[in-house]
C-alpha cells in the first residue's frame, strides 16, 4: 500500500516537473519570436511612397523616377533618389531608407518636355510605337524608362533598354520615328557614378 501511494507521489512530481518545462519552453520561445519580429521592424525599410511623400514636402514637383540605391563603399547605406520635375526644373532628391531623413537636394534645368509643349505636337507617334522602335534597335531588352525631350529643336523620346544588365539609351524622332542614337553605357559609368554619388554626399 505504502509502496503504491509513493510510486503515485512519483508520477505526479514528474508530471508537474514536465508540464513546467513545457510551460517555460512555450515562454521563451514566444519571448524570442516577439523579440526578432521587434528587431526586423526597426531595422526595416521605409516604404517607397513615403519616400515620394517625404520628397515632395522637401521641393515641390510631379514624381518622375523613384530609384533604391546603396553606397559603394557602404552597403548599409541605402537611400532612395527621388526625381521631382516642377516645370521645367528637375529635382533629385536623396531619402536615407531607413530614418526618411533627407540627404540632399539638387536642382537643375530639365530638357523634358510639358504636357503643353507635347500638346502642340499634333502628328507625334505615340508612345508605344516609340517603345517598339526601341526594342527593335535593342533586340531582347527590357524598358526601364521613358521620357521626352527637346534637342536641337528636335522632340525627342529618350527610352533606355536594359540590354543585360547594362543600360542603352535609344533617342527616337517623335514625329518621324527614326531612331536617332544609341548609347549603351559602360561597365565603368556605373562605377563612376557612384564614386561621383559618395564625393557629393561627403560634401
Amino acid at each position: 500500500m505504502n509502496k503504491n501511494i509513493l510510486l503515485l507521489g512519483f508520477i505526479v512530481v514528474g508530471i508537474l516537473l514536465i508540464g513546467s518545462a513545457l510551460v517555460y519552453a512555450t515562454l521563451v520561445f514566444y519571448d524570442d519570436e516577439a523579440t526578432a519580429g521587434t528587431a526586423n521592424s526597426a531595422s526595416g525599410l521605409i516604404a517607397e511612397s513615403k519616400a515620394v511623400m517625404i520628397a515632395q514636402n522637401a521641393v515641390p514637383g510631379t514624381l518622375g523616377e523613384v530609384e533604391l540605391k546603396k553606397k559603394k563603399s557602404d552597403p548599409n547605406y541605402i537611400f532612395y533618389e527621388v526625381e521631382l520635375l516642377d516645370g521645367d526644373i528637375e529635382y533629385e532628391v536623396w531619402v536615407h531608407a531607413v530614418t526618411g531623413t533627407v540627404l540632399s537636394v539638387k536642382q537643375e534645368q530639365s530638357d523634358a518636355l510639358s504636357q503643353e509643349d507635347l500638346s502642340k505636337i499634333t502628328n507625334r507617334i505615340s508612345e508605344e510605337q516609340a517603345k517598339s522602335i526601341a526594342l527593335k534597335a535593342v533586340p531582347d531588352g527590357v524598358i526601364v524608362s521613358v521620357e521626352t525631350e527637346q534637342e536641337n529643336d528636335k522632340a525627342l523620346y529618350d527610352i533606355e533598354v536594359d540590354y543585360n544588365g547594362r543600360i542603352a539609351s535609344v533617342e527616337i524622332d517623335m514625329v518621324s520615328g527614326a531612331v536617332i542614337g544609341i548609347d549603351l553605357e559602360d561597365e565603368s559609368e556605373d562605377d563612376d557614378d557612384d564614386e561621383d554619388e559618395e564625393e557629393d554626399d561627403d560634401d
